[in-house]
């Protein structure tokens, strides 16, 4: 009996103790609450409101374990019983953005300074409610926080697993980090996402630039690019004393996230302001059990095949007519974004629109719904990103290197596969070494990091060597027939540019051996990372880190260079829509 009375004595004076911390602790709520606005407040007020509402809620299941003579128990409030829980939240200035979830305070982010202060004291966000009202700018990471898309689950890098990525939580701290590499390189990370089907995105946040050239009259000679991130859809920036300010003389916004429907899309940009977009980290790959997309049909009627080598079976091994049964009525496949793909070429530029399209059909294995508007990468959302790559939030000025592997291709039916080209797909390997059988997709990302625009593996792998890229940019010359494979496009207006695609001026007075270089209409395009970063357009030149500049004289715009070629990211060429061994594409998803 004495025991037991000593026991129940001690869990009593336990209580009287919490509740008495509790009152003082309340005491310091009531003269908080009326104070200001939370997003100006200290942190060590918000430090002593936060332990105020965690002794609320250690004496709200102190008295449950008493009642219910329990030990620990685990608390789910829900917004009827919060107030029990917490009695001071309620016509509190924390009131609606605190939460109890499996036994713990949550904060849920309405406000970006709300959700940085607590993320800064070690507390977890829940800040769904920042996602649906679009992105926010985060005063930690002094960028805009990625909009993720239905079917979208933020992952980062662990070096575990197969791809060596793994999904995380959107208030994860090491989620992302924009970081500034001019004295550590290769060290930013740009926040990585996957789609059900484990297909990976790379989010690219709003951002003004400034180019400052090593020659200025020979732009094609290299230079430096400043980045100011933006804050939300706004053109202002926070400086290094948090302070908001515009954006100084010298910097453009990109255009790629700027509303330019009221100017024709005249650079890339969008139908709104935006404040951000993702761009698929690796090329168009295609996966043979991957489901077709419904409707589109492939326009490319020759047959093709797989060779792969297969150590066990000591050599070349073949799989014709990947793309399925080749006929009038063959259908796409669904493209996936993954490391270590075969690649999804010998497609027309109207398969690729078309496919593209396609990825918010329903039923579609990415989880996308029709707010994400997936399309062909345009020149102003490649640019913007070669740009990005460049400064010192990428790889700071360095070049990043070319996809070269060979392991992965594919060759022409009926042609010799030994003596045949040979194409890959997605961070394929380096220029010295084959990735065999065996080499998962952690093991290659690692490896060829350097292919990488971060140099790491959070950047984006293939906008160099692999296969040229088509973009969605086309150039009419007086004979439609030339890109008829391009028929997609035309079905609005031929001579106009969309927020889906860019239409290039003709002018038949500006001739330069057959070729239309350095059009006046053409050459004031900003952010494509083409007139500003080359010298007229023309073969006879090259952009920076030696890439290829032919503009079009006729057919679509096609960067980054294939394999073995003059790649760079900074390159570009042009050629008709129709199918090659050596083409392929990549697509980017926005949030509207």
């Amino acid at each position: 009996m004495k025991t037991k009375q000593k026991k129940g004595i001690s869990l009593i004076v336990l209580v009287i103790t919490i509740i008495v911390m509790i009152i003082l602790a309340g005491t310091i709520i009531l003269s908080l609450t009326g104070s200001g606005v939370i997003g100006k407040a200290d942190e060590g007020v918000l430090k002593s409101d936060l332990k105020s509402f965690e002794g609320e809620l250690m004496l709200y299941k102190s008295k449950e374990m008493l009642k219910n003579n329990k030990g620990e128990i685990n608390i789910a409030a829900n917004e009827e019983e919060i107030y029990k829980v917490l009695p001071s939240l309620k016509g509190s200035k924390y009131d609606g953005i605190i939460q109890i979830e499996n036994g713990k305070i949550v904060i849920i982010a309405s406000d970006v300074q709300i959700a940085e202060r607590y993320n800064n004291l070690g507390y977890n966000i829940a800040d769904k409610r920042a996602y649906e009202q679009g992105a926010y700018y985060s005063l930690i990471k002094n960028v805009n926080t990625p909009v993720l898309l239905e079917g979208m689950a933020p992952i980062k890098w662990t070096g575990q697993g197969e791809s060596g990525f793994e999904i995380t939580q959107s208030y994860d701290e090491n989620w992302y980090n924009y970081t500034d590499t001019s004295s550590s390189s290769h060290t930013s990370k740009w926040a990585n996402a996957q789609t059900e089907d484990g297909s990976m995105w790379v989010w690219i946040p709003r951002f003004a630039y400034k180019i400052n050239y090593t020659n200025p009259s020979n732009k094609g000679a290299g230079g430096t690019i400043d980045i100011l991130f933006l804050k939300g859809n706004s053109n202002k920036y926070i400086d290094s004393s948090g302070n908001e300010k515009q954006i100084p003389t010298g910097y453009l916004v990109h255009p790629a996230f700027q509303d330019e429907s009221q100017i024709n899309f005249k650079n890339g940009g969008w139908d709104k302001e935006i404040p951000g977009f993702w761009i698929a980290k690796f090329e168009a790959g295609f996966e043979e059990n991957s489901p077709k997309s419904t409707g589109i049909k492939y326009n490319n009627l020759y047959g093709w095949n797989k060779h792969n080598y297969v150590e066990e079976l000591g050599g070349w091994i073949y799989w014709y007519n990947i793309y399925g049964q080749i006929t009038n009525s063959a259908m796409l496949k669904y493209p996936v974004f993954r490391a270590n793909q075969i690649a999804y070429n010998y497609v027309t530029i109207g398969d690729c629109y078309e496919s593209a399209k396609s990825m918010i059909f329903e039923g579609n294995p990415y989880g996308l719904k029709s707010d994400s508007y997936p399309h062909i990468t345009k020149n102003s959302e490649w640019g913007a990103v070669v740009y990005l790559t460049h400064s010192k939030y990428g790889v700071n000025g360095n070049k990043v290197e070319g996809n070269n592997s060979s392991t992965f291709f594919t060759v022409m039916e009926g042609q010799d596969p030994t003596t045949a080209s040979r194409y890959v797909i997605t961070a394929g390997g380096d220029n010295t070494t084959e990735n065999k059988k065996g080499l998962n997709s952690k093991t290659v990302l690692t490896k060829n990091k350097l292919q990488s625009t971060t140099g790491n593996e959070y950047g984006i792998y293939d906008m160099s060597g692999g296969l040229s890229e088509f973009t969605a940019g086309y150039f009419r010359n007086s004979d439609l027939t030339e890109i008829n494979t391009g028929n997609k496009f035309w079905s609005d207006d031929l001579k106009k540019s969309t927020k889906y695609k860019s239409y290039y001026y003709f002018n038949s007075g500006m001739v330069e051996g057959n070729r239309y270089y350095n059009l006046p209409e053409n050459s004031s395009r900003k952010g494509e990372a083409i007139w500003e970063t080359s010298t007229g357009g023309s073969s006879s030149y090259l952009s920076w880190h030696d890439g290829a500049t032919t503009f079009m004289t006729y057919g679509f715009t096609l960067r980054g260079g294939a394999k073995n070629s003059a790649g760079s990211i900074f390159g570009f060429s042009y050629g008709q829509g129709t199918p090659s061994k050596s083409r392929g594409w990549r697509p980017c998803l926005i949030r509207n």
